[in-house]
């Protein structure tokens, strides 16, 4: 069966290129899945708005208001998987119903979501004991000296720290394809992705950092430069008006496809 997938491994340039192609010929069916995704991502930030105070900051974050945010959560990873399962039936050049799509993420959807967990605990085991790490360098004084070595020396302890934690992070980015398109089971997903991203760190970072920093761009000229109040994350946080959370809706709505299509073209091309 003649498919679109790629028969060799590929330049950065290739794999922005294969992604775009990628997004142009499923974007007609994946739309829907995308636009849903987007408004349930932004549904807690419409809410804020409505209210007139920002509930990020507001809830405790062990409280029981927190569980709907558990669903939307979950409901989020269901339309992102029907992207990829969608993307990648246009890979194999098959035809399948956008229900098709639907119920591969409702079957996926546990499995994605409990490797998902297992990441972010291993991630926060890294991350505690790194900064166990600094904390313990701190109390024996060998930080933030007053001097041009210490400052040096604190600031290679500091940046190192956030490598491993970002280091240890990309290594779990592809269990969401794997389970959504390979079948992999969670241990099996978890171990692949490690392997297959383990030379390769800067490789994949540099490249599937791509769409989003586009996308944070794309924020930054609308609200600095066009004077459109968009939601940026980590610069403000008061409510914006309805307008501006629908624009930011909307780009959210164009981006998150191109980042399903270039995972699977990465995943693709580090199995080659």
């Amino acid at each position: 069966m003649e498919t679109r997938l790629q028969t060799q491994p590929e330049s950065y340039k290739q794999l922005i290129s294969r992604s775009l192609m990628l997004y142009r010929l499923s974007f007609g069916k994946i739309a829907i899945f995308a636009f849903l995704l987007s408004c349930v991502v932004f549904i807690p930030r419409f809410i804020s708005d409505f209210l007139g105070r920002d509930i990020y900051n507001q809830e405790n974050l062990l409280s029981v208001d927190r569980i709907w945010l558990f669903v939307l959560d979950i409901s989020s990873l269901i339309f992102f998987i029907a992207i990829l399962w969608h993307m990648y039936c246009v890979l194999l050049r098959i035809r399948e119903p956008m229900i098709q799509d639907l119920q591969t993420g409702l079957k996926k959807v546990l499995s994605v979501f409990v490797a998902a967990l297992i990441q972010c605990v291993l991630v926060f085991l890294v991350a505690y004991m790194t900064v166990g790490f600094v904390a313990v360098l701190g109390y024996m004084n060998l930080l933030f000296h007053n001097s041009l070595v210490g400052i040096i020396f604190t600031v290679a302890v500091v940046f190192g720290q956030m490598i491993l934690i970002l280091y240890t992070s990309t290594l779990f980015f592809f269990i969401i394809p794997l389970i959504a398109i390979e079948n992999q089971g969670i241990i099996k997903a978890l171990e692949k992705s490690v392997s297959l991203v383990w030379n390769h760190w800067w490789r994949v970072f540099s490249t599937q950092i791509t769409p989003w920093a586009t996308y944070m761009a794309i924020l930054i000229v609308l609200k600095y430069a066009i004077s459109v109040d968009v939601h940026i994350f980590f610069t403000t946080k008061h409510v914006h008006s309805m307008y501006s959370t629908i624009v930011n809706l909307c780009l959210f709505a164009l981006f998150i496809p191109w980042v399903a299509a270039l995972s699977l073209s990465q995943l693709k091309d580090l199995e080659l």
